[in-house]
């Protein structure tokens, strides 16, 4: 755990202390369970709602501190794999955006604007802005950071 960083810890920690309650609960060994020990753990963690990335999470933790007699991390395991792959068939990981908009409809816009030296100050900044953000695909939050000095 200590070739861990910092942001990994704090990601990872919710699902050890976890699973650590869970091991205890069961009374199987925290660091050396049964594959079924494992399997059980994260389908109690399905069956309470969280989405696959936290889940995913969950399996990462478990692969990184859990190594089975054969010397196979518990994320690596056949039957472990199975599950993951079942769980992604159930609960698929949800996209990043939830909508999308049509760049023909601003560059449209873009085409109304007088050409060169006819634009205002502020009509050129409005025009190189928007293009700023058609190339360079941030989002508005990075945008507005822009120094313009």
């Amino acid at each position: 755990m200590s070739s861990w960083r910092e942001s990994t810890k704090k990601q990872y920690r919710t699902y050890l202390v976890k699973w650590y309650k869970f091991s205890t609960k069961r009374s199987c060994d925290p660091l050396q369970p049964t594959v079924t020990d494992v399997i059980e753990f994260l389908t109690e963690l399905f069956h309470s709602g969280i989405g696959y990335s936290c889940f995913n999470t969950a399996w990462s933790v478990l692969s990184a501190v859990i190594v089975f007699p054969d010397n196979t991390p518990a994320g690596s395991h056949p039957l472990v794999v199975r599950f993951m792959k079942g769980v992604f068939e159930r609960r698929p990981s949800s996209p990043k955006y939830k909508s999308t908009w049509d760049v023909d409809v601003v560059l449209e816009y873009l085409r109304k604007f007088e050409h060169g030296q006819k634009l205002s100050l502020k009509g050129l900044s409005w025009k190189l802005t928007i293009l700023l953000m058609l190339l360079s695909g941030q989002r508005i939050q990075t945008i507005h950071l822009l120094d313009i000095r």
